[in-house]
């Protein structure tokens, strides 16, 4: 396994808007259910200031074999590989602070954040949508977007890189 380490990342102490508007600063852009997590209660801003290792673990990182996409892993099995590696799932606002640092990104390069998912539904809309948050840079552009999160019934395929988080205290392989 050849896992991409991004190093220390340190986050907390701040405001949902706060990122938002220094990620648009930077001339990066946020898509319209990103913004609606933002505003969720769901989503959660460490008050206190903390650190992890950003890692992203590939479909084959993750034990997956290429197979048929339906066969492919569901969410759910995605994050417990993850988590059966020593990995923790990536915190939500952690991802914010990744995307206003991560500037450099390949073009064309999609990091799925392995993360809790995140009812963007409205109030009144009867069906839940959860979503996760999604590191893109599509043709040179700096985004911040969504993926679907259902936990059972989206499958992934293997070409899916996802970003994880390793406590300092752990070594990173």
């Amino acid at each position: 396994m050849a896992i991409k380490k991004y190093g220390t990342l340190t986050y907390g102490q701040t405001t949902a808007p706060m990122l938002r508007d220094l990620i648009r600063k930077a001339g990066m852009v946020l898509s319209d259910l990103a913004e609606v997590m933002l505003t969720r209660t769901a989503f959660v801003v460490a008050q206190t200031e903390r650190k992890i290792v950003s890692v992203a673990l590939t479909y084959a990182d993750l034990g997956f074999l290429p197979n048929l996409e339906e066969n492919s892993p569901t969410l759910i099995e995605i994050h417990k590989a993850g988590l059966g590696l020593g990995y923790t799932l990536f915190p939500a606002d952690a991802a914010l602070k990744f995307r206003l640092l991560y500037n450099k990104q390949p073009v064309d390069e999609s990091l799925n954040v392995a993360m809790e998912p995140i009812d963007v539904a409205s109030p009144t809309e009867a069906i839940k949508n959860p979503r996760i948050l999604r590191v893109d840079n599509d043709r040179g552009v700096l985004k911040l977007r969504t993926s679907p999160g259902s936990h059972d019934r989206v499958r992934w395929g293997s070409t899916s890189t996802w970003l994880f988080a390793a406590k300092i205290s752990a070594q990173v392989v």
